[in-house]
């Protein structure tokens, strides 16, 4: 549940970035006869890169952190799985405990 949030959480910086650079295309669209005129296509395209880049770098951290996160939880559920399924097998083995006798809680 907690990875749920952090997660989505964590792509609100992506969108944010995505609403500005959808505006600023959706202008030179609806003024492609004026940024041509002007010859301001290079600059327009520019804009557009430069927004999307904005917040890359936080977004990378963001997002190892998420993975880190996200491994070490897994980690944690496997490693106790390992743990159970090591314990069960000392127990048939060294105490002589039935497969029966081991699933029982």
């Amino acid at each position: 549940m907690l990875q749920m949030k952090f997660i989505a959480g964590s792509g609100g910086d992506l969108s944010a970035a995505y609403e500005k650079a959808t505006a600023i295309a959706s202008e030179a669209v609806a003024g492609l006869r004026t940024v041509a005129a002007f010859s301001a296509e290079g600059q327009v395209e520019n804009n557009y890169e430069e927004t999307l880049r904005s917040d890359t770098g936080a977004m990378q951290k963001t997002a190892v952190a998420a993975g880190l996160g996200q491994g070490f939880s897994l980690f944690t559920v496997f490693f106790l799985y390992y743990c159970g399924f090591a314990g069960g097998a000392y127990l048939m083995k060294h105490e002589g405990y039935t497969f029966v006798d081991v699933l029982q809680v």
